[in-house]
C-alpha cells in the first residue's frame, strides 16, 4: 500500500484512482468492479447496445491517456451512468456502480482542491444517496428494499 500524497505525476494519480476502483472490495470481500472490467457480450446482451449509446469499460479506460483527472472522471461517470441506466435499481450491478462512483468521488477529492462549490455539493449529494440506498442492517438486508414494497400513491386519491 502506498500513500496518495507520494503520487506526483498525473499518470501516477490516474493509475492510483483506477486501481482503487478495480481492487475495491465490500465488507464481505467481494470485488465490486468485476462487472465493469469488460463490456457485456453482444450475443448475451444485444439490448445493452441498443440502450447504451456510448459503451465503456475499465479495460478501455485503463488503455486511454488522460490529460486530467476530470477527463478520467468523465469516462468513469459515463461507465457508471450506463450501468445505472441498463440495470434495475436494487440489482447488484446497480449497487456496485453507486458504491464505486462514491469511492471514486472520495478518492478524487484528495487530488483536486479547486472544485467549485456546486461540484462539491453535487458530489456530496451523490455520496449521501449512495450511502442511504446501500445501507445494510446487521443481517445484511438493504433498508432501501423495504421502500420498494410501499404502494405508489396516485395524486388526487381520496
Amino acid at each position: 500500500m502506498f500513500c496518495f500524497r507520494s503520487l506526483n505525476s498525473l499518470q501516477d494519480k490516474i493509475s492510483y484512482l483506477i486501481q482503487s476502483i478495480k481492487t475495491y472490495t465490500n465488507r464481505h470481500g467481494r470485488t465490486l468492479s468485476t462487472a465493469f472490467l469488460t463490456l457485456p457480450s453482444k450475443i448475451d446482451y444485444p439490448d445493452y447496445y441498443e440502450i447504451i449509446q456510448k459503451p465503456i469499460d475499465l479495460k478501455r479506460i485503463e488503455l486511454r491517456q488522460y490529460s486530467s483527472i476530470n477527463d478520467l472522471a468523465n469516462d468513469l461517470k459515463l461507465m457508471f451512468d450506463n450501468a445505472l441506466l441498463y440495470n434495475e435499481p436494487g440489482s447488484m450491478i446497480y449497487r456496485d456502480a453507486l458504491n464505486l462512483q462514491r469511492l471514486f468521488i472520495e478518492k478524487k477529492r484528495d487530488f483536486i482542491h479547486n472544485d467549485s462549490v456546486q461540484n462539491l455539493v453535487s458530489e456530496l449529494l451523490i455520496c449521501l444517496f449512495v450511502q442511504t440506498f446501500n445501507y445494510e442492517d446487521q443481517d445484511g438486508q438493504y433498508i432501501s428494499d423495504s421502500f420498494s414494497e410501499l404502494p405508489e400513491q396516485v395524486e388526487n386519491e381520496p
